[in-house]
């Protein structure tokens, strides 16, 4: 389109002639006599210059608002008026030209007009220039103030579509889902909306950003070339894939790429400006590209840095150990939840970065290492902790107690750049067991070393594998028999790893002649069975002539117990038998005086036993209560004369001497298990239950719902099988008891063909399930509850030896089902 010229008031023979000028070639005049057809004339349409006479029939140029036109304005004097042209000048007008129609005159006159328009064009591309650094200072500044950087897109598309004179556009940040899938997630877009499910997709698009996936579009076209786009008519453009029905007319289009292509980090589009685009906006805008590009990338280290400091976070206040990181000046950097919890210190405080020095010196105040630094173990740990020292330099690891009598292992590493991790550890439990093993391995060693002779004097091998099928025990004579090295059991191999030694020495003979034939699939087979599957009795020879007699006896918690016996004499006395009556008479009362032999051991074996439980039973609960009665008389005579450290020693001798005294009632009841004979009867468990129930809770205080359901009564001993309720039902009231509403339910399961103790305790995790019966073992939930980890082990054996089974199912803070199978009465 060429130039519009408006031409007010003055000579219409000069702007005829102005019209007709070969200079001013492509040039439209529009000639109006006042101001009032002259602002008629700028409120219909478009002018890039004025030509306005100084003096009108309805007043002078300067009364005509400069706001009407932005364009340029040229001031028209009559000859004989040039003083006018200073103030004009001075006011708004860019020049002035003398009105005359003379020969050439016209020429003169349109050189000033193209001098006007030249002024107009710098003008113009200057102020583009400030409003384009007046967008990117913008930009910068939206970012740096707030973190919801919504906001702050939508200034930068603002201003984008102002410098550019634009209808619409947006601008989305790139994401790879891979080099070759890129998508486009909105951060600020013009509202297109033109019905309510537009509106609510724009208003969704606000908060979450809408993506843009479909790569065969304008936008996909910038994100795969990685270069700027241009489209004159975006209807018509091969590339576009097109817009919704009732969406605003797309014509003009110029989509720009921000950053290197394959690696982009935005896209800018903008749509539907009068005239359309060039690479001239290309250019012009690149500089605020530039920053797009510069204020996302940082964005994105904020967004990565702000990640990673959440997760060191979440992952320092999830570990069980106190933690606190002091940097090189001596000022606390980082500590977890976990810390102050141990070392009782307000968040607050420690929020002030406080040093070291000060932190320790508030906790001398307080009294937190005691009156004279009792509390603290190592004696360099009281110099320094006390005052006599600088912090700086406390050992890498010491024990100290706390006012709240828990006992904290810290330690500390000290960092390249000067700074100092320590870690605070709750050994509380550790250093409880450890002083009450001391107590008891005095008593037990006796009968360790009472045992260990025992099994060393037995004339036939013993050997006892777990239910892992791993050697447990053994003794010499196993080794002897079987000719095996006692380094290679000594290391408690499996016995999968025993019989391949043997099988690769050749012990069994070819294709295991050497076994009887009833054991040889068994020992081909490895020898990793550890069921009711492992042969009871079977016989095998050696290289050396010897016949050997292997039994196995099934253990109620898995494994085994293996005897092995030399039985050559008697196989060869059975041989020489065979060739006459006497000496097969011979060999029967041989055989008779063996079987009295064995049964005489066997008695002996009970004996031992019987002996034994009489001993723990005596032995050990004589000094128990001999240690009970001394404390009891110190409590009542001497407790007003003791410190409080010396009450507390005190108090933890009896609650000792208590847990000892119930670890040998609860071994005292493992063996009554193993030992009594079974007097099987029909019994109903569901009695049982409702008096364990009112039995416990009545001891206990214990506040349970506990709901018994119908279920068959059992075939078994009904002392037994009372303890196994007993234990099951102690237990499910103990593990529920910090709930608010404890719920127990006892029933049977059809389906599981099993009685169940179902509680909504504390529960644990199945991982460690196979340490749940096992003797002495308690596991990590275990730890606050009373209980010596007999009673699950006592449960197990019961089940065992009615023909059942018991197990366990759970899972962390979500309750626990002990199920149990016995005979049906």
């Amino acid at each position: 389109m060429g130039v519009c010229i408006l031409k007010v008031g003055g000579r219409a023979d000069v702007a005829q002639a102005l019209a007709q000028a070969p200079s001013a070639s492509g040039w439209r005049f529009t000639h109006v006599p006042n101001l009032a057809a002259a602002r008629t004339a700028l409120a219909q349409q478009r002018f890039d210059l004025l030509l306005v006479h100084h003096a009108l029939p309805d007043g002078t140029a300067w009364d005509l608002d400069p706001a009407l036109c932005p364009a340029p304005t040229v001031l028209t004097l009559e000859p004989g008026q040039e003083a006018l042209a200073a103030p004009a000048l001075d006011a708004h007008f860019v020049g002035c030209a003398l009105e005359v129609n003379s020969p050439g005159h016209e020429a003169l006159l349109c050189a000033q007009i193209r001098a006007a328009l030249r002024h107009r064009d710098t003008s113009l591309h200057l102020q583009r220039r400030v409003h384009l650094l007046d967008a990117i200072q913008r930009a910068q500044s939206s970012f740096i103030r707030t973190t919801d950087h919504r906001g702050a897109f939508q200034v930068l598309l603002d201003d984008l579509i102002g410098l550019t004179g634009s209808a619409f556009g947006l601008v989305g940040e790139v994401i790879y889902d891979s080099p070759e899938q890129p998508w486009l997630r909105v951060r600020a877009i013009t509202d297109l909306s033109w019905d309510a499910a537009s509106q609510q997709a724009h208003a969704n698009a606000g908060r979450q950003g809408m993506a843009f996936r479909d790569l065969s579009s304008l936008f996909g076209a910038v994100m795969v070339c990685g270069e700027p786009v241009l489209c004159a008519d975006a209807r018509t453009d091969p590339r576009a894939g097109g817009v919704p029905r009732g969406h605003p007319v797309l014509k003009g289009f110029l989509g720009l790429p921000v950053g290197p292509a394959g690696a982009l980090q935005a896209v800018v589009a903008l749509a539907n400006r009068p005239g359309g685009y060039s690479a001239d906006d290309v250019s012009f805008l690149q500089p605020l590209l530039d920053t797009i590009g510069q204020l996302i990338q940082a964005r994105q280290l904020v967004q990565q840095q702000a990640t990673a400091v959440q997760t060191l976070h979440t992952t320092l206040d999830s570990i069980s150990q106190g933690l606190t990181l002091t940097d090189a000046s001596g000022c606390i950097a980082l500590f977890n939840q976990r810390a102050l919890d141990l070392l009782d210190l307000p968040r607050e405080v420690m929020a002030l970065r406080p040093r070291q020095a000060d932190i320790i010196a508030w906790q001398r105040n307080r009294g937190d290492f005691g009156d004279d630094m009792e509390l603290v173990v190592d004696e360099q740990a009281q110099l320094h902790l006390g005052g006599g020292a600088d912090v700086a330099n406390l050992p890498d690891k010491y024990q100290r107690r706390t006012r709240r009598g828990l006992v904290l292992e810290v330690r500390r590493r000290v960092l390249p750049d000067g700074g100092v991790v320590r870690t605070f550890t709750d050994v509380t439990e550790y250093v409880h067991s450890q002083e009450a093993l001391q107590a008891a391995s005095m008593l037990l060693q006796q009968r360790s070393e009472l045992l260990e002779t025992t099994l060393s004097a037995m004339g036939q091998g013993l050997l006892v594998v777990g239910g892992n099928g791993r050697v447990k025990a053994f003794n010499p004579q196993f080794c002897r028999l079987l000719d095996l090295p006692e380094p290679l059991l000594a290391r408690l191999p499996t016995m999968a790893d025993v019989v391949a030694f043997q099988a690769k020495r050749g012990d069994f003979g070819e294709a295991y002649g050497m076994v009887d034939e009833q054991a040889r699939g068994y020992v081909a087979a490895g020898g990793v069975l550890v069921d009711h599957n492992v042969p009871r009795v079977y016989v095998r020879r050696t290289h050396h002539g010897r016949l050997l007699e292997v039994k196995s006896e099934p253990l109620p918690n898995g494994g085994y117990v293996r005897t092995v016996t030399d039985v050559t004499r008697y196989a060869e006395a059975t041989e020489r038998a065979r060739e006459s009556t006497a000496e097969v008479m011979r060999l029967n009362t041989t055989l008779e005086q063996r079987v009295a032999q064995r049964t005489a051991e066997l008695e002996r074996s009970m004996h031992d036993m019987e002996v034994l439980s009489f001993s723990i039973a005596h032995d050990l609960r004589g000094p128990l209560r001999a240690i009970n009665g001394f404390a009891t008389l110190i409590a009542a005579d001497e407790a007003d004369r003791l410190s409080p450290d010396g009450q507390a020693l005190l108090g933890r001798i009896t609650e000792a001497s208590r847990r000892m005294g119930a670890m040998i009632t609860d071994l005292l009841e493992l063996f009554k298990v193993a030992r009594t004979e079974l007097q099987p009867v029909a019994v109903d468990l569901a009695t049982l239950v409702q008096e364990a129930v009112r039995s416990l809770a009545s001891a206990s205080g214990a506040h349970a719902a506990v709901g018994v359901e119908p279920m068959p009564k059992a075939l078994g001993d009904p002392t037994m099988l009372r303890h196994l309720v007993f234990n099951l039902v102690d237990n499910a009231l103990k593990y529920s008891s910090r709930q608010a509403q404890p719920v127990i339910t006892v029933g049977w399961d059809a389906g599981q063909a099993a009685w169940f103790v179902r509680d909504n305790g504390v529960g644990f995790d199945m991982a460690h399930a196979d340490q749940l019966f096992g003797l002495f073992q308690r596991l990590d939930v275990s730890h606050g509850f009373d209980g010596t980890g007999v009673g699950l082990a006592v449960v197990e054996r019961i089940a065992e030896r009615h023909g059942g089974r018991v197990w366990a199912e759970s899972s962390p803070g979500q309750g626990a089902t002990f199920w149990f199978v016995l005979p049906q009465g």
